[in-house]
């Protein structure tokens, strides 16, 4: 590592953060309890076009600059949400790995320090990191039910294919992921800039490297019922994940078991969850459709996206 290189960047993104970010922070203050400052650096990327919203989040960072090493960083992708914000962040971070953490989410009190304990272990050949989460309810309490993945071994590495399983496909939580900063530079994002799902490629693309770390234990809090975003926008943004997954994999010639199983698990586990435009009637699927045309994915994918949006029972 580089002389005076920080090991890990926190990178948050948000948008209209109200009192999330601010339950966000608290979390990191008791995670960072008797931690060296020295070895991270936390940046937040605001995506806020209200100037009231934007200066809450202004004054929310200011009021944890003297307990966290924190920075409010400028935004120029505002228009491209949250792939606007993850972009931003990656670029402008110093650190030699970046955990994304939104702004809705928060952490354990042994959250930090664990993760950069497997950091410091493995940073010459960790790419991508994964650990598991709770979820939570608005006011962050643990919801007492079974929650994906649940994975019997300890944290440990494994091989591209593996990892998809292992992690239960539940990277489509940005705050689950930490991935190595330079490895993602390379690659060409740009292609998959526009529906909210930036992390998508970035993992699937670092996985293709060496494989990725899982961490077992539960380090992050998700809430199970986000009141800032509709059903309806949530299953577009969900099914362009899923549209973006195949279409990569396929590139990326991930084996013909692995995407099977992906595809097994979509249809029993979630499509009925993920797909509800029949129910909202046509103009919702054509609203999903459009708001599709952005992305640059295989036209097998596209494919089974149609065949799914018109035929999920």
């Amino acid at each position: 590592m580089k002389m005076n290189e920080k090991l890990l960047s926190i990178c948050i993104p948000t948008f209209e953060a109200s009192n999330y970010l601010d339950d966000l922070l608290k979390s990191l203050v008791a995670s960072l309890v008797d931690f060296d400052h020295l070895a991270l650096e936390i940046l937040v990327s605001d995506n806020n076009t209200n100037e009231q919203a934007a200066k809450f989040t202004k004054n929310t960072v200011q009021s944890y600059s003297q307990t966290l090493p924190i920075s409010l960083i400028d935004n120029p992708r505002k228009d491209l949400l949250l792939d606007g914000n993850l972009l931003n962040l990656l670029e402008r971070s110093t650190g030699r790995f970046v955990w994304f953490i939104c702004d809705d989410d928060a952490v354990t009190e042994t959250a930090v320090q664990e993760v950069i304990s497997v950091l410091r272990k493995h940073k010459d050949n960790l790419n991508v990191l994964f650990m598991s989460y709770h979820e939570s309810d608005e006011n962050l309490h643990i919801l007492e039910r079974p929650t994906r993945p649940e994975i019997n071994e300890e944290g440990r590495f494994y091989n591209r294919d593996e990892f998809i399983r292992a992690t239960d496909l539940q990277f489509g939580l940005v705050s689950s992921l930490v991935v190595k900063r330079v490895s993602t530079l390379n690659f060409n994002l740009q292609d998959y800039v526009g529906q909210d799902s930036l992390h998508i490629p970035m993992v699937l693309q670092l996985a293709d490297i060496n494989g990725g770390y899982v961490i077992k234990k539960k380090l992050v809090l998700m809430r199970d019922n986000n009141t800032r975003w509709g059903a309806s926008s949530d299953q577009i943004i969900i099914i362009g994940r899923l549209f973006g997954l195949f279409g990569i994999m396929h590139r990326l010639q991930y084996d013909k078991e692995t995407i099977g199983w992906v595809q097994r698990y979509f249809f029993k586990s979630i499509s009925r969850t993920i797909l509800r435009c029949h129910v909202r009637g046509p103009f919702d699927k054509l609203e999903a459709i459009f708001n599709l045309k952005k992305l640059y994915y295989s036209s097998r994918a596209k494919l089974l996206l149609l065949i799914l949006l018109i035929y999920t029972p």
